[in-house]
């Protein structure tokens, strides 16, 4: 019989019997990280602004912080396979995006004429030396966890040419294009904002916003692999989904059928 190739993942998750809500999760923060940007377009008249923090004094205001609440609570309960180190990422990962979600830029640097202090009453500058760091820390951290925690593979169990492993090695792939992508991405961006320290922001530009987008979205497609949205293992979850569905609306029909006695006439 053919040994089978088992990651550490699918070792552990083979008997938790949590398996589906922890597979979930991690496609919740996926579909958090790529659904962002689209939705504070989308709820704010369709403009696209200079940076994604902006949104936090626009009429998305309110769902840039919940997404960033949310996604910073998922980090938080998620707990990994690595031990306390990995954990300890997963908390400043969220830790940053926290920041992210309370904390607003500051007024100085938001390329949008309106501004209020609409989400705190405490000292906004303050508060706002803590957005930046925040944003750097959560997409940085994101790229480490996905190079270095969301590739590693079970060195025991010997290499065998299957289809797991296959999927393990596309999986790979694409964690090491995500995490390449988010890095590029705060390269980019970093070189832009060191050679325009005057006006990093202009009212007429979306660079910021466009590089931002390019690193949530990788960020978002990583977790997305990594809760097997994307070359899973064995049945997708969405088709196994559509089964149990199908089940229970047939065991809904079963038992409403014994209900009802044919009398003849």
């Amino acid at each position: 019989m053919k040994e089978e190739i088992r990651t550490k993942d699918q070792t552990k998750e083979d008997n938790n019997h949590l398996v589906i809500s922890y597979i979930s999760l991690r496609n919740l923060i996926g579909f958090s990280g790529m659904l962002l940007p689209i939705v504070l377009v989308l709820f704010n008249d369709c403009k696209v602004l200079c940076s994604i923090s902006h949104y936090y004094y626009s009429e998305a205001g309110d769902i840039l912080v919940g997404f960033m609440v949310l996604i910073s609570t998922f980090l938080f309960t998620y707990n990994g396979y690595g031990g306390i180190w990995e954990k300890l990422c997963y908390v400043l990962t969220g830790l940053g995006a926290l920041c992210v979600g309370l904390c607003p830029p500051s007024h100085e640097l938001v390329c949008i004429d309106t501004i209020e202090q609409i989400h705190t009453p405490i000292n906004h500058d303050l508060l706002g030396k803590f957005h930046f760091p925040g944003a750097l820390v959560f997409l940085s951290l994101s790229a480490f966890i996905t190079l270095f925690y969301f590739t590693k593979r079970d060195q025991i169990t010997p290499i065998i040419k299957d289809k797991l492993w296959r999927n393990k090695n596309k999986r790979n792939i694409v964690y090491y294009i995500c995490g390449s992508v988010i890095i590029l991405s705060l390269i980019i961006l970093g070189l832009y904002f060191f050679s325009s320290i005057e006006k990093p922001y202009s009212h007429y530009s979306s660079f910021v916003f466009i590089f931002e987008t390019i690193a949530v979205w990788a960020f978002g497609i990583a977790w997305l692999t990594k809760g097997q949205t994307f070359f899973n293992d064995g049945e997708h979850y969405m088709k196994t989904g559509v089964k149990e569905l199908k089940k229970s609306i047939n065991l809904l029909n079963l038992n409403y059928n014994k209900q009802i006695k044919i009398v003849p006439n």
